[in-house]
């Protein structure tokens, strides 16, 4: 059977006096909603459209639209792509191959360096491989699943897959955040046969359902902007707002629920065939998780087998044609955890240590990409190592779950002492306490350090003030309970001090919070005898961090901090604010 014609869904954009004016759609009402073709009396003007959609026909209507709406472009504005007979798999490749300029895809970066492309043609990989599922004629492109030539046509899967096609064109070519009436139609039809498919018991739990509810609910990517904002904005079509209000769902929250149950009901992510609807889905449950920084909701999934990615980018240096980038941070990278203890995690979550190297392996991989190196020649093999890190680090429990464990043990333990007549705690009892401590520090400063540098996630879902408000806290209780009784190493120290730095860069915007942290990075400081800013680099870099991504935050916060010393040092001496903890390191 032959290709469907890929011009209506992968073609460029209307110019912008032919795109909608919707800007902020949260405080939209049931009347505005109402243009968006989801409800009301305009809802059968714009999803008036041939039932030979349905069968598989050529999409007239949609390209004589297209058609009209390119040859209305402005003079000097790029040729139009017209729609034509071509393999939709190969059009969408082009389109993730060949973005138009580099930029932050998520939107996060602080300082506006452009790591985030790797993520943003990773990402678009990933749905590459789903979205060519949904036409007749590219099996034999997908190797994986032979079988979708028949499985996945249905109508959501196709309006929803169009949907994404021409939104993810246009947000890669830095285009306006305006939508077209072309990209509205696709939405406003996607839902349309959404909800149908919901309601039949038989539809409810395909596959196709669930793509399309992945293609729908997926964040948009976000063009450079003014970095002179504190905080970055939000995306501006709200696709998962929109998406629950015209289904009849309250919050984003409720749809990744639903979408867990209908995994449930098939059995478990396991039991769906397609293993690039399975890596999808994973990487939606991974993104849900990090704005709860709660566990993953779904298991891991990935389409290569697990111990080709354990040794990450060390495994990629050994395969033919790929020239990793050397660098003397590569080989120091990780190594300030090597010297610190941190307590075992249950037998089904990882342990931290090996979560550590993940975030190492991923930054490595990071800079080669910056560093022009050839690592993007294996992006579906590093698209599942950024996933089993993410979905690694979100795993490790936290220390209250841990504490648990450790309180029964401490109460045989107590036991054990009144049998001896020993009273008070001994110093390991204190020691573990303080390693939970520390650990937990640790977990939280790394999921700072993965939003910024290995997973950046748009800062309109993700919880930045809340996460940076709880590691505050924990840095705050470790520098108040810590005594003469149990003391911290020196490579403790350093790693407080990289914690309290990441912590810092996260409040930015916050004014509290920063004073805060500022305050607490000079303590740190102090502790650790740093007194130059290539002295707390290469403390930084002994731990994990992305000079590309990093420098610029952490030099305007060493100023910060030095100028908040000097204003003290004026009024008092020292010249930085200790606690003395630098005096009692233990040796060693």
């Amino acid at each position: 059977m032959e290709d469907y014609d890929a011009g209506p869904h992968v073609g460029p954009p209307n110019e912008p006096q032919d795109r909608a004016v919707y800007h902020d759609e949260s405080s939209l009402g049931d009347d505005q909603l109402d243009a968006f073709g989801t409800s009301g009396e305009n809802s059968g003007k714009v999803l008036h459209v041939d039932r030979e959609h349905r069968h598989g026909k050529r999409h007239d209507a949609a390209a004589s639209t297209t058609s009209a709406a390119t040859s209305r472009r402005k003079p000097g504005s790029a040729k139009p792509i017209l729609p034509r007979r071509q393999s939709t798999s190969l059009a969408l490749r082009a389109v993730t191959t060949q973005p138009g300029g580099r930029f932050d895809s998520f939107n996060t970066l602080p300082s506006g360096a452009d790591g985030g492309d790797l993520v943003a043609r990773l990402v678009l990989h990933a749905h590459h491989q789903v979205y060519s599922n949904f036409f007749v004629g590219e099996a034999a492109e997908t190797s994986v699943l032979p079988y979708t030539k028949h499985a996945l046509h249905h109508e959501h899967a196709y309006w929803g897959a169009a949907w994404f096609s021409a939104t993810s064109r246009r947000w890669l070519a830095g285009g306006s955040l305006q939508h077209t009436p072309q990209e509205m139609f696709f939405y406003s039809k996607s839902l349309e046969s959404l909800r149908r498919a919901l309601d039949d018991s038989s539809l409810a739990t395909h596959e196709s359902t669930i793509s399309t509810i992945l293609h729908l609910s997926f964040p948009p990517y976000l063009p450079l902007i003014d970095r002179s904002i504190p905080c970055p904005r939000q995306s501006n079509f709200k696709t998962w707002n929109l998406l629950h209000l015209a289904t009849g769902l309250n919050v984003a929250e409720e749809h990744m629920i639903g979408l867990a149950t209908i995994v449930r009901l098939l059995g478990g992510v396991h039991n769906i065939k397609s293993a690039q609807i399975r890596r999808s889905v994973c990487f939606q449950g991974i993104h849900f998780s990090g704005r709860h920084l709660r566990a993953p909701l779904f298991p891991f999934a990935s389409l290569h087998p697990i111990e080709h990615l354990v040794q990450g980018n060390r495994l990629l240096r050994f395969q033919t044609g790929f020239e990793y980038t050397q660098s003397s941070t590569p080989q120091i990278r990780g190594t300030g955890f090597h010297d610190v203890t941190f307590p075992e995690t249950p037998s089904d979550s990882p342990q931290p240590s090996v979560v550590w190297g993940y975030l190492a392996d991923m930054t490595s991989i990071s800079d080669d990409y910056a560093s022009g190196g050839s690592i993007i020649r294996y992006a579906s093999l590093i698209l599942d190592q950024m996933q089993l890190t993410q979905h690694s680090l979100l795993s490790l429990p936290p220390a209250a779950d841990l504490n648990n464990q450790y309180k029964q043990e401490k109460e045989e333990l107590q036991d054990i002492a009144q049998e001896d007549n020993v009273s008070g705690p001994s110093t390991s009892q204190l020691r573990f306490e303080l390693q939970l401590q520390i650990y937990e520090v640790t977990r939280l400063a790394a999921i700072c350090y993965a939003n910024c540098v290995t997973y950046p996630t748009d800062y309109s879902t993700f919880p930045r003030m809340r996460l940076a408000r709880r590691l505050l806290l924990e840095l705050q209780k470790l520098n108040d309970t810590t005594d003469i009784l149990v003391q911290l190493t020196t490579q403790e120290i350093r790693l407080v001090f990289w914690a309290t730095v990441l912590g810092a860069i996260m409040a930015v915007g916050h004014e509290t919070e920063r004073e805060a942290f500022v305050t607490l990075v000079g303590r740190a400081a102090a502790d650790a005898n740093v007194s130059s800013w290539l002295e707390a680099k290469e403390i930084m870099e002994s731990f994990l961090w992305h000079a590309q991504t990093g420098d610029a935050d952490a030099l305007k916060l060493w100023i910060e901090v030095q100028n908040t010393v000097g204003r003290r040092s004026v009024r008092r001496q020292p010249s930085l604010p200790t606690r003395g903890l630098g005096t009692r390191l233990a040796k060693g």
